[in-house]
């Protein structure tokens, strides 16, 4: 398990700033078999005073699909994104989500995404 340390200043509390916190921050899927998908939670959470604005999800990897890609977490509350996997060949891949939002220290996060596409033996 790791954690992670935000350094937000001397007096958080008397400023109005936005803080992202992505749960987990990198996803591995495994090995899913072409034409099936697999789905994970990411968990975003607002931990400032303001309100969190998420203005896109960019998706890196034509195998990777996220939903919803735009939202507004509030202060202390939290958004779940489906992130999917759904391969298309037997081979792995590699991609990332980078999750645009108004945080003042991480307004581009990135969540590193793997996962390996299988084709099972055809046993006739």
């Amino acid at each position: 398990m790791s954690f992670w340390v935000l350094y937000i200043g001397v007096f958080p509390l008397l400023q109005d700033i936005a803080i992202i916190l992505v749960s987990p921050t990198s996803i591995d899927f495994g090995i899913i078999d072409v034409g099936s998908s697999d789905t994970v939670i990411v968990t975003v959470s607002s931990m400032g005073t303001i309100d969190l604005e998420v203005t896109d999800i960019i998706v890196a990897g034509s195998v990777f699909s996220v939903s919803p890609s735009t939202f507004t977490v509030f202060s202390g509350q939290s958004q779940d994104v489906e992130v999917v996997f759904a391969p298309e060949t037997n081979t792995d891949y590699e991609g990332s989500l980078t999750i645009i939002n108004n945080s003042q220290d991480n307004g581009e996060f990135m969540v590193n995404l793997e996962g390996t596409g299988f084709i099972p033996p055809d046993i006739s």
